[in-house]
């Protein structure tokens, strides 16, 4: 893709300036996301994954399971 409008082709270039941001800025930035991505996995960990890991505790059958042994079980008292 050729540029010919004299513009960066990345957006973030037109934002950037001859300022540097000041170090602590960037640590409170970086702490946010940290302990946004945090809370993503706690709330992942409650979520899915605790709906798959208890359904394993009790072997929770699917229905297409429990026709097929069903099946299984009346063929074999035969």
């Amino acid at each position: 893709m050729e540029n010919t409008n004299n513009i960066p082709t990345n957006p973030f270039k037109l934002l950037e300036g001859d300022e540097k941001v000041p170090e602590n800025l960037k640590d409170k930035v970086m702490s946010s996301i940290n302990f946004s991505n945090m809370l993503l996995d706690i709330t992942e960990l409650f979520t899915t994954n605790m709906a798959s890991s208890v359904g394993s505790l009790f072997k929770v059958d699917s229905i297409g399971e429990k026709e097929e042994k069903n099946k299984d079980d009346k063929e074999n008292k035969k």
